[in-house]
């Protein structure tokens, strides 16, 4: 995995042929049942037809004000991924925190005081900070998940 830019992830637009019908809905199924056991059945997610940003396996984008998400897939993770279930386990633990993080982005986008080096330093720590945690839960939460099984 290549460093990431963490404050600017940007999907990659492509029409989707990296990806199957059917791998697409075992993916939908499959977040289903992750998403119900760490009880965050509240949230719908749909694989997108576009890449991940680049050095990513996959990225979740939720719409704020409400609980749909879509999940980017990089082109290679079906088949080379070395444990799927961490992977999606950790797309999910990013729903989780989603309120938490909407807090920093309206402090970040509606301040009138802060200039932009402080808000930078604070955005940047806060994101790298956030994927350390939903890392490390990821794996330890990813063996009580459902098996991965297409």
């Amino acid at each position: 995995m290549t460093n990431l830019d963490l404050t600017n992830l940007e999907p990659r637009r492509t029409d989707g042929s990296h990806i199957t019908k059917d791998q697409v809905a075992y993916t939908e199924r499959y977040m289903g049942k992750v998403l119900r056991r760490l009880d965050l059945s509240y949230w719908r997610v749909y694989v997108a037809k576009d890449l991940p940003p680049e050095g990513s396996r996959l990225m979740i984008e939720p719409t704020d004000g409400r609980r749909v998400a879509m999940l980017y897939i990089a082109d290679d993770w079906w088949p080379t991924a070395d444990d799927h279930r961490v992977d999606i386990t950790h797309e999910a633990l990013h729903l989780a925190h989603h309120d938490q993080e909407e807090v920093i982005r309206r402090f970040k986008t509606d301040n009138g005081d802060v200039g932009p080096y402080a808000l930078h330093l604070v955005w940047s720590q806060f994101k790298m900070e956030t994927e350390r945690m939903v890392d490390s839960l990821s794996y330890v939460l990813a063996p009580h998940m459902p098996r991965w099984k297409p």
